[in-house]
């Protein structure tokens, strides 16, 4: 088994569980694109929700041969190179998960991306928060250390506000037709059963906040947008 940093989120109120949730209603024959699908969890769960036409997108090589029993075409392909094989496909929907800020020019990508929605389809894209508040004290304190995951992911390349994230998503001639802000990922932090119980309590809390102060308390967001154009 590969060596990957990243997993299924398990909560519902993740940016994993948030998107499951907007499939939930979508029709089973809907095309997807999963854009950075790491050892393809996500895909795998669109699987066993009666997804069947899920194609995925993974540039590590070793990270695309354990993705590919969950689609049904991986593309082993740098999102930031010439020619897309699957540029000419058109599909209901392109999730981007916690994906764009691995990347140079992700305004340039996000763009591009617009052009392989199907008329009506939906671009679903999460985004750490740099400005959450947890940043904000540790900038307090003099401190930016990278991770291997979360806001400061030492491979993350770009970093983004809300503001920022708006700009991003409009700039690649899109709109916003739906937001859902990210709490803390609480359910990473304890595998005890009582303070799991407690966590959970934390977690509805700060699900409040992060909606009612999205720029501030959300630790992500995931944005649900389509082609301005239309």
């Amino acid at each position: 088994m590969s060596d990957c940093p990243y997993a299924f989120k398990k909560s519902r109120w993740s940016s994993h569980g948030t998107i499951l949730r907007k499939l939930a209603t979508a029709s089973r024959q809907s095309s997807i694109l999963d854009v950075g699908t790491a050892t393809g969890y996500l895909g795998e769960q669109l699987h066993k929700k009666g997804f069947v036409r899920v194609d995925g997108v993974e540039s590590v090589p070793a990270w695309a041969d354990q993705a590919s029993a969950h689609y049904e075409k991986i593309y082993r392909t740098d999102l930031e190179a010439a020619v897309w094989p699957w540029e000419s496909q058109k599909y209901d929907f392109i999730i981007c998960a916690d994906i764009l800020e691995h990347l140079k020019d992700p305004w340039a990508v996000l763009k591009r991306m617009r052009g392989c929605l199907a008329p009506g389809g939906t671009l679903i894209i999460s985004l750490p928060n740099v400005a959450h508040w947890s940043m904000r004290l540790l900038l307090l304190c003099g401190r930016f250390r990278y991770s291997e995951s979360g806001i400061l992911d030492k491979d993350h390349l770009r970093f983004f506000t809300y503001a920022s994230a708006r700009a991003l998503i409009s700039q690649a001639g899109l709109k916003p037709i739906a937001r859902s802000a990210v709490p803390l990922p609480v359910d990473r932090w304890s595998r005890s059963s009582w303070v799991g119980f407690l966590l959970r309590g934390v977690e509805i809390v700060d699900k409040v906040a992060a909606s009612a102060l999205p720029s501030v308390a959300a630790f992500q967001w995931v944005f649900f947008a389509q082609s301005s154009a239309e």
